[in-house]
């Protein structure tokens, strides 16, 4: 038996965009008032090793002609569960206190990979392709539309055959000073800080940013994204297994995502079984009728015992 659980110590730093309905010393004092952390208002200012909170101007993020931008709460270098539940709840406090989201604001996460070469990327990278299109069921369809977070595979479209690691990173990798770096940045894996930093000795900014998700500040939701990923890239640094450029079943989407129960020979942690859980909930309500039957079926099978009150 196998027994998966979250346990990667991999630094992470979570991106909170919002409307600007709250002045920026507001959410300061809301952020400071959840955390034992400073909090630094800037301008504008790239985020690089925050020891601190900064809430800081975004100009993707405005709410209409009205709001040219909005808000970005990036948070501090964090890692391990007890950051990831610190992090969620200023989330949550921030969202209680009436800060709101609108369409063009997306949760973001960065990961840390100063232990990935090129070719780990490309483990990475057939897992996510993997994912990605069930992924993109399970958020609102203002934000699988959005101009923010295209599909990786849309930008450098993927053919349907086996792949090696290092194939898939050569067709991926983001060049982007050849070919325009918005491009290469807003897509739902963005790979241009690890593209910038990989080959250096003293790396600043060697992360994998998630751009998928939507923008949120409930907690629950922060919370289970920032897992999933952290433990997606934290199993892709472990387990070297290729997978097809597309699960074609729920199973196989659970295997490349780290959670599946390969069979009946894994147990999940509680809290990689809430992520689960969490995620099948998605797919129900987002997922446009695609397998929703297999959908209700795993879903049932997760949570029967919560029905008889065990």
């Amino acid at each position: 038996m196998i027994y998966k659980s979250f346990v990667s110590q991999r630094c992470f730093g979570v991106e909170l965009e919002a409307s600007k309905n709250l002045e920026q010393i507001a959410i300061k004092d809301i952020v400071a008032g959840g955390t034992s952390r400073g909090v630094s208002t800037t301008h504008w200012q790239a985020s690089k090793n925050n020891r601190n909170w900064h809430v800081k101007m975004d100009g993707s993020c405005g709410d209409g002609p009205d709001e040219e931008y909005g808000w970005e709460i990036a948070s501090y270098k964090a890692h391990g569960i007890d950051d990831l539940l610190s992090i969620a709840n200023v989330a949550q406090r921030l969202k209680n206190a009436g800060l709101r989201v609108n369409k063009q604001c997306g949760l973001h996460v960065h990961v840390e990979v100063n232990d990935f070469c090129a070719h780990r990327m490309g483990y990475l990278l057939a897992r996510w392709l993997a994912v990605e299109p069930w992924l993109f069921n399970a958020v609102p369809i203002r934000r699988s539309k959005s101009v923010y977070c295209n599909a990786l595979r849309n930008v450098r479209p993927v053919a349907d055959r086996k792949w090696t690691a290092w194939e898939l990173w050569e067709h991926f990798k983001p060049e982007y000073k050849v070919y325009g770096s918005q491009d290469y940045r807003r897509v739902s894996l963005n790979l241009c800080n690890f593209y910038m930093e990989k080959d250096k000795v003293n790396k600043k900014r060697c992360t994998v940013e998630l751009r998928l998700p939507e923008g949120t500040l409930r907690g629950v939701n922060v919370k289970n994204w920032t897992r999933f990923f952290v433990h997606l890239v934290e199993t892709s640094a472990q387990d070297c297994t290729i997978f097809p450029v597309v699960a074609n079943t729920l199973d196989e989407f659970f295997d490349a995502c780290g959670i599946g129960h390969d069979g009946e020979f894994s147990f999940l942690s509680p809290g990689l079984r809430e992520t689960k859980i969490w995620l099948l909930r998605r797919l129900k309500k987002y997922q446009f009728n695609r397998d929703s039957q297999a959908i209700e079926e795993y879903l049932h099978r997760m949570t029967w015992p919560e029905k008889l009150g065990r």
